[in-house]
């Protein structure tokens, strides 16, 4: 999912691949980082990503595209009004600690069309408390101290179930499972980050 054999500096960059089929995919070289990053540096490293490994080197690149994905912890609920609800990027559907979307916003939505049938706020349940909390944990981990966010994805992966852990991006397990998730990121980061989303 992530792949830091090529990585700029001391960064958390990585390049991931999605296939569309088995002669055409999309490589994408992508940052964690509050700083913006030039279209040229993008391009570099998608060149020596593609060059160095992928198995045939005479590919030929169909399509580019570009893009941020704003990965934040504000609070997007206070944009919302009694007549509209933003939904989407503009809503904050977007997890924060991992860009992740498609599943969220499809739940989401199912549970605004609950909310207009049972004439609830059209925000209701729309969001948990305790995962807004997690990603501010890492977001402040990763803005200040971004070199470490290798390890961090690394622990993740090493040492938790697939499934598990997938759940956990998609915002659906138990406070004991995520107990077992967090431990498995011991880190004197993550627990000074704790303390200071809980006090701060």
């Amino acid at each position: 999912m992530m792949d830091y054999r090529l990585k700029d500096g001391e960064s958390t960059s990585f390049t991931y691949v999605l296939p569309i089929d088995e002669h055409t995919g999309l490589v994408e070289f992508t940052y964690f980082t509050p700083k913006i990053v030039s279209d040229q540096r993008y391009e570099k490293f998608i060149d020596q990503y593609l060059k160095k490994y992928m198995d045939d080197p005479d590919f030929e690149i169909e399509e580019i595209e570009q893009g941020i994905i704003p990965m934040s912890t504000y609070d997007f609920s206070r944009d919302h009004t009694k007549r509209i609800t933003k939904i989407g990027t503009a809503g904050g559907w977007v997890k924060a600690s991992s860009g992740y979307s498609f599943k969220f916003s499809e739940r989401k939505a199912a549970q605004i069309v609950e909310n207009i049938k049972n004439n609830q706020r059209f925000t209701h349940k729309l969001s948990i408390g305790k995962y807004k909390r997690y990603d501010r944990i890492f977001i402040d981990v990763l803005y200040h101290q971004n070199h470490f966010g290798e390890s961090i994805f690394y622990r993740l992966y090493k040492k938790n179930d697939t499934c598990l852990l997938l759940n956990f991006l998609d915002e659906q397990t138990t406070f004991y499972q995520d107990l077992k998730i967090i431990n498995s990121l011991r880190s004197g980061y993550f627990i000074k980050a704790f303390f200071k989303t809980l006090f701060g």
